[in-house]
């Protein structure tokens, strides 16, 4: 991920894009944290956008820095999302905790989604965003 991991340490929230399945978009603020490798959080499976998750289809997920001050800044990846089994929530689980503190107990049961970040697209991206696009592009 390079120069864009700074953005991520620079705020903690994102917005994910999907669509519903009548091909509306609706987009969604979340608590994201990020390995390097994937972007996690939390959802309750009955929200709305967890259940558009559910269809496998190909959604965006933008996270930009607060900060203009020297122009925009921000990580905007397009790809698929998977909720993890019980195996692989324990992990994220804790990346989650380290990046926000104890968990709520209202949130303490929910399932951990996944969106890999994918690949640079250099020539979409510019000055202080990054572009990045998963397998399927």
């Amino acid at each position: 991920m390079g120069d864009a991991a700074h953005i991520f340490d620079e705020t903690v929230l994102g917005v994910l894009a999907t669509v519903d399945q009548n091909g509306q978009p609706w987009a969604t603020p979340l608590h994201v944290a990020t390995d390097g490798e994937a972007v996690y959080w939390l959802s309750s499976p009955s929200a709305d956008h967890s259940r558009y998750l559910e269809d496998g289809k190909w959604v965006s997920l933008a996270v930009f820095s607060p900060d203009e001050s020297q122009g925009p800044k921000g990580v905007f990846i397009n790809g698929s999302v998977e909720r993890l089994d019980d195996t692989a929530r324990p992990a994220a689980y804790t990346l989650l905790e380290q990046r926000f503190g104890k968990v709520p107990g209202l949130l303490q049961d929910f399932p951990v989604y996944r969106m890999l970040i994918g690949t640079l697209d250099e020539a979409k991206s510019y000055a202080k965003c990054w572009y990045f696009y998963g397998e399927n592009r």
